[in-house]
């Protein structure tokens, strides 16, 4: 049997893993590290602090990995992008630490590890997509948003399996990952379950199978994670130019102001008290003084707010003759005493 030449070799190695499927593959690890202490802990035999160290030492080495691939993606610094290698720092620091405790303290050393580490591959996947779209992987189109959850979940560490009375049934957090959904994956090729591998439901009971994620399935899920939302029709980089504001009615169109003359439910009064009248209108006579009153003349502007007010025509044309009244008794008895008596001078 003759071997394939070298360079054939070359494309059957398949790409390493991006950085946000390594952090999908670590949050398996700590998964699987935590059933192992959950199985321990119900175990009758007493447990030394060397039964996991090994483990713990390990996803602490891999967890300083999964912190290189990250640095070594050479991505623009940000808040997000730090507190995510500061979180898994972190959790490396946690999972060192539970080498040298017993089982049940550094259970909850790591308990939310899973977690943690998922969060971390969202915020990643949500960076790289953003600086770097044009290379972003592309979705796995086979996946409904109900099967993308479930695997999310999975991912996390929420999903395990049993059965009871010869049913099967799933037990997860929200939201519900169906036994119909699992079925669905599982056909695709994209979780598998681990036999025996998970705590009991109950005291005494027997122990679950845990619900993992393939190479496949860490590959789809990561492609999925967090996606963007829809691209914008302009070129990246660009600003799109605002839209203009309504324009404004011109004058005539308006609705007529308070403040227009024609719209004034109150005539403008002059000085003494009474009410004047626009131009064309002819002013009555004031009983008061005589005379006529002044008129009032409007600006031909609409805008105009101030009345202009015209001179009165002089007074000798407007003037009303005052009727004779005839004199005071009192003046009469006046003139009466201070008059000067009549000489006759007759002779």
């Amino acid at each position: 049997m003759t071997e394939p030449p070298a360079e054939a070799l070359l494309f059957d190695v398949p790409p390493p893993p991006t950085p946000v499927e390594r952090l999908l593959h670590l949050a398996d690890q700590y998964t699987q590290h935590n059933d192992a202490l959950d199985l321990l802990l119900r175990t009758t035999a007493p447990s030394g602090p060397d039964t996991h160290a090994a483990s713990a030492l390990r996803l602490a080495t891999d967890t300083q990995s999964a912190i290189k691939a990250i640095q070594g993606e050479r991505l623009y610094e940000s808040v997000e992008l730090a507190e995510t290698v500061m979180r898994l720092q972190q959790l490396a620091f946690l999972a060192t630490a539970s080498g040298d405790l017993r089982a049940g303290t550094a259970r909850g050393l790591t308990a939310l590890a899973p977690e943690a580490v998922v969060s971390c591959a969202v915020t990643l996947a949500a960076e790289t997509r953003r600086r770097r779209w044009a290379s972003a992987p592309v979705a796995e189109q086979r996946l409904t948003a109900v099967q993308s959850d479930a695997l999310a979940e999975i991912a996390r560490g929420h999903v395990v399996a049993g059965s009871s009375l010869d049913r099967e049934f799933t037990r997860s957090r929200e939201p519900k990952v169906l036994m119909s959904t699992l079925r669905a994956l599982e056909a695709k090729g994209l979780v598998e379950r681990t036999t025996n591998s998970a705590h009991a439901a109950y005291v005494g009971g027997p122990p679950q199978d845990r619900v993992r994620l393939t190479a496949a399935g860490i590959t789809s899920l990561a492609s999925v994670i967090e996606l963007p939302p829809a691209r914008p029709s302009a070129a990246p980089g660009t600003t799109p130019r605002p839209s203009r504001p309504p324009r404004r009615p011109p004058p005539e169109a308006a609705e007529p102001s308070s403040s227009s003359p024609s719209s004034s439910a109150t005539p403008p009064k002059s000085s003494n008290g009474h009410a004047t009248t626009p131009t064309g209108v002819n002013s009555p006579p004031s009983p008061g003084n005589g005379f006529a009153t002044p008129r009032t003349v409007y600006a031909p502007s609409p805008t105009a707010s101030t009345p202009f007010i015209a001179p009165s025509p002089p007074n000798h044309l407007h003037a009303r003759r005052r009727p004779s009244q005839p004199p005071h008794p009192a003046a009469q008895r006046t003139a009466a005493t201070t008059s000067t008596p009549s000489v006759d001078r007759r002779r």
